[in-house]
């Protein structure tokens, strides 16, 4: 692996995370309803998340590794600059995404769940930002 795709995978891996979490967390937020086979009850604020729920988990499931596949590859293919605003805009929404649901699954707490998870995904940004601006060596 050459020095510059590991700086790219450092970008990577904020967004890789938190979209790994968003998608966790939606599947876990499915009513029993869903998960006895009703995929119409399937609940989702992604118009795309919604559509494949409704057809079937497998297909969520499958969409999700693809996109997390993508999100690694296209981080890695990009110049660095482009690859930073990428990666910054994934996390961003992603952290959106997953601390709806704290919010959802924690009602006095989830505010604060969701403060500490967007001051995590800063952290997480932040460092891949400056590890990935390291020359290897140094």
């Amino acid at each position: 692996m050459t020095p510059a795709l590991r700086r790219k995978l450092w970008l990577a891996l904020p967004a890789f995370l938190l979209c790994l979490a968003d998608q966790v967390v939606t599947l876990y937020g499915q009513p029993p309803e869903y998960w006895a086979g009703d995929y119409s009850a399937a609940q989702e604020g992604a118009p795309h998340g919604l559509w494949l729920l409704h057809q079937h988990p497998g297909w969520y499931i499958l969409a999700a590794i693809l996109y997390l596949l993508g999100i690694v590859a296209v981080i890695a293919w990009l110049p660095r600059f482009l690859a930073r605003i990428t990666s910054a805009g994934l996390v961003i929404g992603h952290t959106w995404g997953t601390s709806y649901w704290m919010c959802v699954f924690f009602p006095r707490q989830g505010y604060w769940i969701s403060v500490a998870l967007f001051v995590l995904s800063g952290f997480l940004l932040v460092l891949a930002f400056d590890v990935s601006d390291v020359p290897e060596g140094e």
